[in-house]
C-alpha cells in the first residue's frame, strides 16, 4: 500500500468504524475497532509524514507557535 495523507487514514479507519488512530514515526499506522487493535498495510510512518500530519491539524496560531 503506498503512502497516505492523513485524510485517506482518517476515512479508512472510518469505513472500518473505527475510534482510534495510533501514529508513531517508524510504525505502520494502527487502527483501533471494537477494543482491537488493527495493524494496517500502509507503511510506516516517517518524521516528515509526521509533521505533515501534526500541521493538518494545527490552527495558525498554533503553527505561528510551532516556529
Amino acid at each position: 500500500m503506498s503512502e497516505a495523507n492523513l485524510e485517506a487514514l482518517l476515512k479508512d479507519l472510518i469505513g472500518r468504524r473505527g475510534s482510534d488512530l495510533h501514529l508513531q514515526v517508524g510504525a505502520r499506522p494502527i487502527f483501533r475497532v471494537n477494543a482491537d487493535l488493527i495493524f494496517t498495510d500502509y507503511p510506516a510512518v516517517n518524521s516528515e509524514q509526521m509533521m505533515a500530519y501534526i500541521r493538518s491539524i494545527l490552527t495558525h496560531s498554533d503553527r505561528k507557535e510551532e516556529e
